[in-house]
């Protein structure tokens, strides 16, 4: 089963804080001790099809599945950037760090996008299918659907460095932290764990 199945497609919201007015009226009181209630601010039009979503380097970054691109919103005000940035066809999975956007496409191509500029560059290396993409411990981590595998990419040049790491079967997120690369493999119902220093 193709690995896009499980994904869904949800507009985006931006969290707010609702906090009752006093003498208001309303009988929705501010609970007790001061704590405050979540809630969904109005949704932010973007075009296409929004699958992922990021937020960093001053930015909430959403790719456009079917549009083959990656809209910057504004955090604070929620404006969206009037100009889409063209990636590959079919981005899947976006992630921020180390000082770059990174989007991982259905065409076989990985984008890092330049957070001040947002000058789109492709990397020289083609992963089957990528479905997830983080970055974390120095490098950025792409899973391959098709392959089972696990790239490694430099963060400045998209270079791959060193061979793919053999995972389950149809991996797809993928998220780093505490030394280790996590990766959900979706046919055969595991998680992989590989060393990040090794």
């Amino acid at each position: 089963m193709d690995h896009r199945h499980f994904k869904k497609l949800l507009p985006l919201a931006l969290i707010a804080v609702s906090v009752a007015g006093c003498g208001s009226g309303d009988e929705k009181a501010q609970p007790a001790g001061g704590t405050l209630e979540p809630a969904a601010a109005r949704p932010i039009r973007v075009s296409g099809s929004p699958i992922a979503v990021a937020a960093g380097e001053g930015a909430v970054w959403v790719a456009d599945n079917t549009g083959g691109t990656v809209t910057r919103i504004d955090p604070t005000t929620g404006a969206a950037h009037p100009d889409p940035i063209r990636v590959g066809s079919g981005p899947e999975a976006i992630a921020v760090g180390g000082g770059g956007v990174y989007v991982a496409c259905g065409d076989d191509s990985v984008w890092r996008i330049d957070p001040t500029t947002g000058e789109a560059t492709r990397a020289p290396v083609t992963i089957g299918d990528p479905a997830g993409i983080a970055v974390g411990d120095g490098e950025v981590w792409v899973t391959s659907a098709s392959e089972g595998t696990v790239s490694r990419l430099d963060p400045a040049t998209l270079e791959l460095k060193g061979e793919p790491v053999a995972v389950g079967a149809q991996p797809g997120d993928v998220v780093v932290g505490d030394g280790r690369v996590w990766v959900a493999n979706v046919r055969d119902g595991t998680v992989s764990g590989i060393d990040s220093s090794s």
